[in-house]
């Protein structure tokens, strides 16, 4: 059964996406093959997350996903994402997901996260309230540099929204979709203690994870105080 998963997972349908559309890949020069990292990616559309799986995979990258507790209650999505071994993302100050993020980091394997998860999915002109800053503490913790991969045009090549079934047919694949692998950020430099709660240290992760936002959607990111 999981070599079939494998098949429709990796073969049919990350497959047929780098088929249909038109995925153009700039920056590979920045993913050197002596370091694991963190990539992080910007996620509005419906294909993006595979678009940049296909390509890790291409490059034989050895990587996790961190994955919302939600899609592992949707039947076929859930199948078709337990082949890549992602790591469960639970909603709660008691979870654990941050240790496994940290611990797979570790073990050397790279760690694939949309640094806001679905929070703007399938709203790319979202005015955002706030900043997550997960992915700038995991990287601070587990020591590993976190790489921006900028993606550009998914939403646009494919306007497709569960919400909106009809929307599955909104597809332009004569619209370039853009992958961009930017310079590797080192978090580590920042020094800061994280073992204790600062309003220094809080701002600075907000700072600098606005920053990393900032490299992934350029004019997207628009961030409101509370």
């Amino acid at each position: 059964m999981c070599k079939i998963w494998n098949f429709i997972s990796n073969r049919i349908i990350i497959g047929s996406i780098h088929l249909i559309f038109n995925i153009r890949v700039k920056g590979i020069k920045n993913v050197y093959n002596e370091d694991n990292f963190i990539f992080a990616f910007n996620h509005y559309g419906f294909i993006d997350f595979p678009v940049v799986i296909g390509i890790l995979r291409k490059l034989k990258r050895k990587f996790r996903p961190l994955v919302g507790e939600e899609l592992f209650e949707q039947g076929l999505v859930t199948n078709v994402m337990k082949v890549w071994n992602p790591i469960k993302l639970i909603y709660s100050k008691k979870s654990k997901s941050t240790e496994k993020c940290v611990n797979t980091l570790k073990d050397g394997k790279d760690l694939l996260i949309a640094p806001e998860g679905g929070y703007r999915w399938c709203r790319p002109n979202l005015k955002r309230e706030k900043i997550f800053t997960g992915t700038v503490r995991i990287s601070i913790i587990s020591k590993k540099k976190i790489i921006p991969v900028k993606v550009t045009n998914c939403y646009e090549a494919w306007k497709f929204n569960y919400e909106k079934p009809f929307s599955i047919f909104r597809i332009n694949p004569f619209k370039p979709i853009l992958v961009e692998f930017l310079k590797p950020i080192n978090s580590v430099s920042l020094n800061l203690d994280l073992s204790k709660f600062t309003e220094e240290n809080n701002n600075t992760l907000k700072s600098e994870s606005y920053k990393l936002i900032k490299q992934l959607e350029g004019n997207y990111a628009r961030y409101i105080k509370s």
